[in-house]
């Protein structure tokens, strides 16, 4: 498990409402799980949603509450957590603040070029999942 520092506990995350959390607030009753997505326009976190929103009833079931973090505006956060479907609290750190505590990275341009990344462009499609028009949030985040 990932130990979160205090400084990194008393970040603040953005509800779909606009809203500030305490990120600390979100483990004050019982343990979370932390999904961390690029940005709200992201085929491949959209890909991902799907595949683990089946799995957080199980999830709670164990006593840990999931909950989503993004990068873009509060109202792209609204409208990725309809387009989910995913019913795990869903937040929003426009700043990225969250992200660079947790030691996430930012890749070069490069990474976008390698075969690999278009396999999973590819797949990502086949199941209908597509990149939005326009990023929702940092496109570099990962």
């Amino acid at each position: 498990m990932e130990q979160i520092t205090p400084e990194t506990a008393a970040l603040s995350v953005l509800a779909p409402s606009g809203d500030a959390v305490r990120l600390d607030s979100l483990w004050a009753e019982r343990p979370a799980l932390l999904v961390l997505v690029r940005h709200f326009g992201c085929q491949f976190c959209r890909e991902q949603l799907a595949d683990l929103r089946d799995t957080f009833p199980q999830v709670e079931a164990a006593g840990v509450q999931p909950a989503v973090i993004g990068n873009g505006t509060p109202l792209m956060a609204q409208a990725f957590l309809q387009e989910t479907g995913v019913e795990a609290p869903l937040y929003t750190d426009p700043p990225r603040e969250v992200y660079r505590a947790l030691g996430t990275k930012r890749p070069s341009a490069r990474v976008f070029l390698q075969p690999r990344q278009w396999w999973y462009f590819i797949r990502a499609a086949a199941r209908g999942y597509f990149p939005k028009a326009k990023p929702q949030g940092d496109p570099a985040q990962l």
